[in-house]
């Protein structure tokens, strides 16, 4: 027995006699006749009699998780849709009571974190939850049990309404790069007396996808150009400093390409220069030496690419002051701000 929860079963005082030798082993999926008769009878708190009902997972067609994610975190869930009424599925023996059990339609491996089973995808491991509309979870596997009756009482477990089933993904282990969690029947509940499953479980597809995850080697650079004179500055040369960082990804696969552009505030007199907020007529020029590209702040069309198939992605870029026009540069500071976006590919 995997645990113990409450489950509730309607009793009628109605005097129902059971045949000689005929009695009902513990609980058992209900019959037509059931259905026949307590259709038109009516069960207390209970809305629907009848033989089976079904419960489909949903997922995201995609789910990406960070390959820094800590083992045993969960990454991702589905989830059917609520039982829409309380519904009465199985009979029980009065007599001896009996047991339903919520079961996996394959046995599972258990993983080190309690009530999570192996997915049969490496690193990933699944939770099948049972969620009552009160709240209250119960984990797959499990067995609630029914105690014995007062004599001679028709005896109904019932399934309340607002009841689903989700089923969440757990990192368990070092994941591959992209996994597919399959559709598939994945759970039945049961009684121990005769007849089918009374619920049936069942899940649709979906991609897991461990994302590469990069960071510069220096997040933040301060570039210091010093003190210098107007006659040191034209259009075309002035005071250079280099920027140079690398960026390093981690998880189980390599980026495509990664592609950088420069945020900032672009001169109002060249707009291909960052603009300079201290001394008037300068602007800040970024070019990256191994291409001779230059960065054109927020310019989607001015951008450095780099192949992929790396962890490691090394940029050697130049920071400039130039004059943005004609005019004969003032007296001050250089100072401007900029970002490097770094998109993965």
């Amino acid at each position: 027995m995997k645990g113990y929860t409450k489950g509730f079963a309607v009793l009628l005082g109605l005097g129902l006699l059971l045949p000689a030798g005929g009695a009902m082993a513990a609980c058992s999926q209900v019959t037509q006749a059931d259905i026949d008769e307590w259709t038109v009878k009516g069960l207390p708190n209970i809305d629907v009699i009848q033989k089976a009902i079904s419960f489909h997972v949903t997922f995201p067609s995609t789910i990406e998780v960070r390959p820094d994610l800590p083992v045993g975190e969960t990454f991702g869930s589905g989830a059917s849709e609520s039982l829409g009424s309380s519904t009465a599925l199985l009979n029980c023996d009065w007599r001896t009571g009996g047991q339903v059990r919520y079961a996996f339609v394959s046995p599972k491996q258990e993983t080190a974190f309690p009530g999570v089973v192996e997915s049969g995808l490496k690193g990933i491991g699944i939770r099948l939850s049972y969620v009552r509309s009160s709240g209250t979870v119960s984990t797959f596997p499990f067995i609630v049990n029914f105690g014995p009756a007062e004599p001679n009482q028709p005896y109904f477990p019932g399934f309340r309404s607002g009841l689903r089933i989700v089923i969440d993904f757990v990192k368990t282990g070092e994941m591959d790069a992209s996994s597919t969690f399959s559709a598939t029947d994945i759970a039945t509940v049961m009684g121990d007396g005769s007849g089918g499953p009374v619920i049936r479980v069942s899940n649709g597809s979906t991609r897991i996808n461990v994302s590469p995850s990069c960071s510069p080697s220096t997040p933040t650079r301060n570039i210091d150009f010093g003190t210098f004179g107007a006659n040191s500055v034209s259009q075309a040369t002035g005071p250079t400093r280099p920027i140079n960082f690398e960026v390093t990804c981690i998880g189980p696969a390599s980026p495509h390409s990664m592609t950088a552009k420069l945020i900032g505030t672009p001169d109002t007199e060249n707009n291909s220069l960052l603009r300079n907020t201290g001394a008037q007529h300068l602007g800040i020029r970024i070019k990256d030496r191994d291409s001779d590209t230059v960065l054109r702040p927020n310019d989607n069309a001015s951008v450095i690419t780099k192949p992929g198939n790396t962890k490691l992605f090394t940029y050697n870029l130049d920071a400039t002051v130039l004059r943005t026009g004609t005019q004969t540069p003032t007296a001050g500071l250089i100072n401007a701000t900029a970002v490097f976006t770094m998109a993965v590919n």
